[in-house]
């Protein structure tokens, strides 16, 4: 489990991969004939303990977001065309950053020299969503959910000063909404989260990657993967489901996908 502390950094950081997200589509993909729509759990505040359990049990199966085609909302044909996970990083992982098995020991990729020696670098993403939260969304709309991977090396210093200027209601609501203009917070908010990526040409080093896969390839075997275990403030590591990175597909790749979903 988490301490409280790093509950709400690690909540807030999620949030900051969302935002970027939300903005990423609307000057990406910029289509009127899909509507990018919050689906997941963005709670307010730190939930601990049996009550996290209990509402997480009770919560509808989802990614993060979901795809619809504009002209099927609010009919009898609306069904997300696609699910879509964020998951954040700083970076990309190695065996050096796991805690289950202890250094990754019993990798099932066939790749720990590789990764001992850094010369590979993983995404992680919770085996618990997995098994359960993306399973069960599959199941129930008949669709596919892509696993989005943003390696964002500034989201620290971004969460920081979201949280030194109390934007953190403004940041929901963009995740949720994703009008940048809803109002003078949430505009200042999605300059700040949006500024360093602006930036990027002359701080190389504060660029993004974004990397995705598909659900179904992941828990089907064609992409290798092996469980390892994310560190926590104290009890037994988070597992995670570990994947290369080069075996994740490109940002161009993502953008012509979610195109073609609108035929």
């Amino acid at each position: 489990m988490y301490v409280r502390e790093r509950m709400a950094r690690n909540l807030g950081l999620g949030n900051i991969g969302e935002a970027f997200f939300r903005d990423w589509f609307r000057q990406s993909v910029s289509s009127p004939s899909l509507t990018l729509s919050q689906f997941g759990y963005n709670p307010e505040g730190i939930i601990v303990g049996e009550e996290k359990v209990k509402l997480l049990k009770s919560l509808a199966r989802s990614p993060d977001y979901c795809l619809f085609k504009t002209s099927d909302i609010e009919t009898d044909a609306e069904k997300p065309l696609l699910g879509i996970s964020v998951n954040q990083q700083s970076k990309g992982y190695t065996m050096w950053e796991a805690r289950f098995p202890p250094a990754c020991y019993t990798c099932d990729r066939r790749a720990q020299q590789q990764c001992y020696e850094k010369k590979i670098s993983n995404a992680w993403f919770n085996k618990y969503n997995i098994d359960n939260d993306y399973k069960g969304f599959r199941e129930l709309f008949q669709t596919d959910v892509i696993m989005v991977t943003l390696v964002l090396r500034w989201a620290n210093s971004v969460y920081q000063k979201v949280k030194d200027a109390n934007l953190g209601d403004a940041l929901l609501q963009f995740i949720q909404d994703g009008n940048p203009q809803s109002s003078d917070s949430v505009a200042k908010t999605v300059d700040i989260v949006t500024r360093e990526q602006r930036r990027s040409k002359e701080k190389p080093s504060r660029k993004y990657e974004l990397k995705w896969l598909l659900y179904s390839d992941v828990v089907s075997g064609k992409v290798p993967k092996s469980v390892a275990g994310a560190p926590v403030s104290r009890g037994q590591p988070r597992k995670v489901i570990c994947v290369n990175l080069e075996d994740t597909r490109n940002e161009s790749e993502l953008v012509r996908y979610l195109q073609n979903l609108e035929a």
